[in-house]
């Protein structure tokens, strides 16, 4: 998107910048069942993402109260999440990967779209995802939705079990 930033830190972390809200990838050594174990030929070391915002968020007001002017970040609470993401992506995959997790970040934060749960559905991003670009867990579909009181819609259409 126009205006997004996207670059890798000095330590080889990708992160994207959108409106406020900075979302990186990390490689915090988790695996298929909790942390990874090399030892394990059938484990797989995956990324995590982590959410910072600029300022404290009121969600879906379209702005942080308190922006800092010396560029901190603040960590948003229960917003770090373990990934199905291989650490063995390219940086075009990880770019592409935080993309369409800031989709619906940035809906809940800005505009308020959907319910606390986004970080946790997002946590089932994968190489699937970058293929069909959104991020897909059982009946919930995570990107340019919408929840309303225990149902969800992409583009106007249910998705999934509704009851």
């Amino acid at each position: 998107m126009d205006g997004d930033i996207f670059r890798t830190t000095s330590d080889g972390t990708p992160e994207l910048i959108r409106d406020g809200i900075k979302i990186q990838l990390l490689n915090d050594g988790e695996g298929m069942n909790g942390g990874y174990d090399p030892r394990d030929p059938r484990d797989i070391p995956f990324l995590t993402f982590n959410v910072f915002t600029s300022g404290d968020v009121e969600v879906g007001s379209g702005y942080f109260h308190h922006e800092d002017d010396l560029g901190e970040w603040y960590e948003e609470v229960r917003a770090k999440y373990g990934t199905q993401l291989p650490v063995t992506m390219t940086v075009d995959e990880c770019r592409l990967a935080l993309e369409i997790l800031m989709g619906p970040i940035h809906d809940r934060l800005i505009d308020g779209v959907g319910d606390g749960r986004v970080y946790q559905r997002l946590s089932w991003a994968s190489l699937e995802s970058l293929r069909d670009g959104k991020v897909s867990c059982g009946r919930w579909v995570v990107g340019d939705y919408i929840c309303r009181e225990g149902h969800h819609e992409v583009d106007g259409h249910p998705q999934g079990d509704q009851g």
